[in-house]
């Protein structure tokens, strides 16, 4: 249990060093400037679901959701309340994938989707997929 719960962290880590140039995007307290709520993203990708910006925006609200649990996580809090915190992360992280995987179809090479991926599956202990997307990330990020 603790082992994924501090995959999960350090995911968080991985995905806000590798893409150093960019710390706004992980930054969740600046998601609210956005002025969108989790209906407005939902409705924006139903309304352009090949959009890769509402895919993007709804997945980072998900993932953004997911990192503030752990960033605020006590890790010296007891058991069950440790396993909780996991779930919800992992839920979050879950709610994530087909908005990221939708972003990343869309523009296969846009920096921010492969970080997100890649961290999401870090985190999720999908580490073939994490290391498929952190392949990536690292090729397109040479430039």
């Amino acid at each position: 249990m603790h082992t994924i719960i501090i995959s999960t962290a350090l995911a968080i880590l991985l995905s806000l060093t590798i893409n150093a140039q960019e710390p706004a995007t992980y930054n969740y307290s600046q998601l609210e400037t956005l002025d969108k709520d989790e209906t407005t993203l939902i409705q924006s990708v139903k309304d352009n679901p090949d959009s890769e910006v509402a895919n993007y925006f709804l997945a980072i609200h998900y993932y953004n959701q997911g990192v503030a649990l752990i960033e605020n996580m006590n890790f010296d809090a007891d058991r069950e309340e440790l396993i909780s915190i996991q779930d919800n992360v992992m839920a979050l992280f879950e709610k994530t994938v087909p908005y990221a995987e939708k972003a990343y179809s869309i523009n296969p090479k846009a920096i921010k989707t492969l970080t997100m991926l890649s961290g999401i599956y870090f985190g999720m202990n999908e580490m073939e997929k994490h290391d498929f997307y952190k392949k990536l990330l690292l090729e397109y990020n040479k430039d």
